[in-house]
C-alpha cells in the first residue's frame, strides 16, 4: 500500500508568519537516483518538532511545501526534540516520539524551542545555524545552487520473519572536498497517528488535532548517533561503500519506513549530501 502524503497549500508558504512556541525469500532491493537536478546540491532541511507546540502544524506544512517545490533536491526529517515533545504520563499526548540521536542533535545545535530547523545544518545570513521556519525558503534557495557534492546509490532490503533491514551505500565524491567526512544512515517513520497541538485552523482543528498524521519521523539511526567516518582524504576516483543492518522493534511499520542517509563534514558538520529510499519494496 502507498503511503499518501497530506496535500498541502503552496500559498502557505507566502503568508508564513511564526512564533516560537517555548519472507526471507528474495530481498527487496530498491536503487534510488542521485536525485533530480544532476547538478546542484541536495538538501536536508531538518524539522523540530513536538506534539505539545501549537505552532509546529503549520511550520510542517511549510516544510513539505518546500519539499515539492525543490522536487528530489530538498528532504525533509522531523526531529521530535526538546520539552515540546515530552509525553504526558495520561492523556492526549502519551506517545514518546523522541530519539536518541534527536535530542543529542537538539542539545549540541542548543535547540530549546520548537519550531526551528536546519537547512544542511549551515549559516545563513549571518543567523544561528537553526532558524525559524519563515527562513527556511530563503537558506534552501541560497544552499540549493551550490554544486552537487556527490552521488549516492542505495540498495535496501527487508527479512519480514526477523524484522531485519539491510542497507548498502554506495557513495562517489565529485568535488575535491578537504577534511574528514562522515556518513549517518537514519529510519525514518510515515503515517503515525496521535495528537498534536495546534493553534492555526489552516493546520487543523485548534487547540487539539486529535488524529493528526506525522511524517518523516526521524524513528533512530543505523550507525550510531554521529554516523561513521566515510573519509579522511576525499578520492574523486573511489566508491565508498557502507553495509548496515537494523532489526525494527515491533510497532514499527516497515511499510511506512525510508533509510534516508547524508554526507557531512566533521570539521563544520555541514551536509554536503543527501538521498531517501524506501525501507521495502512496494506491493504489487
Amino acid at each position: 500500500m502507498k503511503v499518501l502524503r497530506p496535500v498541502f497549500p503552496i500559498f502557505v508558504l507566502t503568508v508564513w508568519l511564526f512564533q516560537s512556541c517555548d519472507k526471507l525469500s528474495e530481498p527487496y532491493a530498491i536503487v534510488r537516483p542521485a536525485g533530480g537536478d544532476t547538478t546542484k546540491r541536495m538538501i536536508l532541511l531538518e524539522d523540530y518538532t513536538g506534539h505539545k507546540c501549537v505552532n509546529c502544524p503549520l511550520a510542517t506544512i511549510n516544510a513539505h511545501d518546500l519539499e515539492k517545490l525543490y522536487k528530489d533536491q530538498v528532504f525533509v526529517v522531523a526531529v521530535h526534540a526538546t520539552y515540546f515533545a515530552t509525553p504526558d504520563p495520561s492523556g492526549d499526548f502519551t506517545a514518546d516520539y523522541r530519539t536518541e540521536a534527536g535530542t543529542e542533535w537538539s542539545n549540541f545545535y542548543k535547540i530549546e524551542s520548537a519550531p526551528n530547523g536546519m537547512v544542511n545544518r549551515t549559516f545563513f545570513s549571518g543567523k544561528n545555524i537553526y532558524m525559524s521556519p519563515k527562513l527556511w525558503g530563503g537558506a534552501i534557495q541560497a544552499a540549493v545552487e551550490l554544486p552537487k557534492a556527490a552521488i549516492m546509490t542505495m540498495k535496501n532490503s527487508f527479512n519480514e520473519s526477523t524484522r531485519t533491514l539491510t542497507t548498502s551505500i554506495d557513495i562517489r565524491f565529485l568535488l575535491q572536498l578537504q577534511g574528514t567526512f562522515n556518513l549517518v544512515a537514519c529510519i525514518l517513520e510515515d503515517s503515525l497517528i496521535s495528537p498534536q497541538q495546534n493553534k492555526d485552523t489552516l493546520a487543523g482543528t485548534v487547540p487539539i488535532i486529535h488524529d493528526y498524521v506525522f511524517m518523516d519521523m526521524l524513528r533512530g539511526t543505523m550507525n550510531g548517533i554521529w554516523g561513521e567516518q566515510l573519509t579522511t582524504s576525499v578520492d574523486l576516483s573511489k566508491v565508498y561503500n557502507k553495509l548496515y543492518s537494523y532489526q525494527f522493534p515491533a510497532n514499527w511499520i516497515s511499510e511506512h519506513c525510508w533509510v534516508l542517509a547524508f554526507i557531512y563534514s566533521e570539521d563544520n558538520k555541514e551536509i554536503y549530501h543527501v538521498i531517501k529510499t524506501k525501507a521495502t519494496a512496494e506491493p504489487e
